[in-house]
């Protein structure tokens, strides 16, 4: 038997034909459907900002190219037709190595180093050197299908490796997602799929609140999101490249300010709604935030000032700090967003002398059947049915700092 050297037989054609659609078919589906928001962003940063990723053609471009290094791989390295897939390996490697970078000091997803990627080559070089040696008997069509399945196996497998090189990490991924409908405006979409959201971050609590804010939803739906974080998280991290839409610009056009550095949201937004006319997003958020912290005293001063009787319309109101200080009866208030009509009858119960409570009779019932619910052991599991409302949430968080 001879070292058979042909190229041009029907079943190396087949062969080569289907490690060629495989990896074409990976590699966009790599490249589109999950890495897309990942390659968005390290376009971003490597160009500084001066080009942009296209979620269509880039993707195309790449496997092409990467296509052209398997085909010339396999024609200048000649394997045995049982091993013709060794030829994708380099491909599948160069396509992890594009999505597997450590982009920011605030990711902290592991990388592959270049220790590695020595090795590997190193690994892929000795094997085609073994691999060029062998002697490869000649096959029948008969022999196709054998020929075939270590090869699918070689796919398979450089699928994998890219996979691992590449950067998988599924929160980063769902942030840079969120990140990217906030920035498209697609602030439904954001609410919908943070409901789903186990992972709670200072990204997706600032992108929660900016998709929730432009909404007018965050009295309303604030606390049916699992894993809040406090009020401290409520704005982004100017220091945050990884949000590469520029959520802090978004985020002080919606307000109308922002702090100039990395501070606490609740202090900034106090400061910010201390002595000038205070716009309806930026007087929502201040009173979202003090409810995250469970300052509850706060949270009534400032719910009189912006919802308690006045003559300036609540689009852009001026706070009025004795206002209702001097006075001996609390403030009635109706017709509040959900959670701030349940912060308020929590409020009213903590204080003998409360500065503001709630005239509706169907909430105060509703929160006598969740005490009741906390203090009945047969019961108590059941409390979890008031997930989503502000007492459910300062009951874990607040008082027993479960979160």
């Amino acid at each position: 038997m001879s070292r058979s050297r042909r190229s041009d037989t029907p079943a190396a054609l087949f062969i080569r034909v289907v490690c060629a659609i495989l990896f074409i078919f990976f590699s966009f589906v790599y490249l589109y459907g999950f890495q897309g928001d990942m390659m968005q962003l390290t376009q971003h940063l490597v160009s500084g900002g001066r080009t942009t990723y296209r979620v269509l053609l880039f993707p195309w471009l790449i496997t092409g190219t990467l296509s052209v290094l398997g085909y010339l791989t396999g024609r200048f390295a000649r394997y045995p037709l049982r091993y013709r897939a060794m030829a994708w390996l380099p491909s599948f490697v160069v396509l992890g190595c594009l999505t597997g970078f450590n982009l920011s000091p605030l990711d902290d997803t592991p990388t592959t180093g270049l220790v590695t990627y020595l090795v590997l080559l190193l690994v892929f070089l000795l094997a085609t050197f073994l691999l060029r040696q062998s002697i490869e008997p000649r096959h029948d069509k008969s022999a196709i299908q054998e020929l075939l399945w270590p090869n699918i196996l070689l796919m398979v497998v450089g699928m994998v490796l890219t996979c691992i090189i590449g950067n998988t990490n599924l929160v980063l991924h769902y942030e840079l997602r969120t990140g990217r409908l906030a920035s498209e405006g697609e602030y439904e979409r954001v609410v919908v799929s943070e409901l789903k959201n186990e992972h709670p971050s200072r990204r997706m609590m600032s992108l929660r609140m900016y998709a929730l804010g432009n909404q007018g939803k965050l009295g309303d739906e604030l606390f049916h999101f699992p894993g809040n974080l406090g009020g401290e998280d409520v704005l982004p991290s100017l220091r945050d490249t990884l949000l590469h839409h520029n959520l802090p610009a978004l985020v002080k056009e919606h307000l109308g300010r922002f702090p100039l550095h990395d501070m606490n949201g609740t202090s900034f937004l106090l400061y910010a709604t201390g002595d000038t006319l205070v716009s309806a997003p930026l007087r929502e958020y201040l009173l979202s935030s003090l409810l995250l912290d469970g300052l509850l005293s706060q949270f009534a001063d400032s719910l009189v000032a912006y919802y308690g009787p006045k003559e300036e319309s609540k689009a852009d109101v001026r706070p009025k700090q004795k206002v209702r200080q001097q006075a001996k009866e609390p403030v009635r208030l109706t017709a509040l967003p959900r959670h701030y009509g349940e912060a308020l009858v929590l409020y009213a119960r903590q204080e003998e002398h409360p500065k503001a409570v709630l005239e509706d009779s169907l909430m105060q019932r509703e929160y006598e059947d969740f005490l009741a619910t906390l203090q009945d052991e047969e019961v108590a599991d059941d409390v979890a049915r008031f997930k989503g409302t502000y007492w459910y949430y300062y009951h874990h968080k607040v008082i027993q700092k479960e979160w």
